[in-house]
């Protein structure tokens, strides 16, 4: 069972760092882009 466990970490991790950091850039466009964005997030981003 052991031997299965690196390959196992490989195939969840890598889509989930991929994941991560794509959410990661998405967030941020969003914060920007989004109408009902909360206040306290556009003025810290903004300055």
């Amino acid at each position: 069972m052991n031997a299965l466990r690196p390959w196992r970490v490989e195939l969840v991790g890598e889509p989930v760092r991929r994941a991560s950091s794509y959410l990661r850039g998405f967030s941020t466009a969003q914060i920007r882009i989004t109408p009902f964005r909360p206040l306290g997030l556009v003025e810290s981003s903004d300055r």
